[in-house]
């Protein structure tokens, strides 16, 4: 099996818009998760009916973290530490707590915190 993997917003999106293909190979030979932060901000858009049923039927693929109390402690250290929202906060604390890698093209941001694998399939 490949790498534990948590999926950012800006992933699903370029996956939906064809910058990415997240295949079913990618699927298969990871465990791949993503932090309902992502979860929120994805389907938080104004979408068309198709756009969200895709995005729902992504979602049935991934598992999506909970926020718990480890990771809510986690996001307080990040957050003393680091210039970053809070959402980025708590996506960078879902991967830390469950170790994983965060695949994000928002690489310049998440660099900041060093606890934090990051992949970039942009790069």
């Amino acid at each position: 099996m490949g790498q534990k993997i948590i999926l950012d917003s800006n992933i699903l999106i370029y996956n939906a818009n064809g910058v990415i293909e997240l295949d079913q190979s990618f699927f298969s030979d990871n465990i791949v998760l993503t932090s309902v932060i992502t979860e929120i901000e994805v389907l938080g858009y104004d979408l068309t009916e198709i756009e969200e049923s895709n995005f729902e039927n992504l979602f049935k693929k991934i598992q999506i973290i909970q926020i718990n109390k480890t990771i809510v402690k986690t996001v307080i250290k990040i957050r003393r530490s680091t210039k970053i929202g809070l959402g980025d906060a708590i996506i960078a604390a879902t991967c830390i707590e469950n170790e994983a890698v965060l695949m994000t093209a928002n690489t310049k941001d998440f660099s900041k915190i060093p606890d934090l694998k990051l992949i970039n399939p942009l790069k």
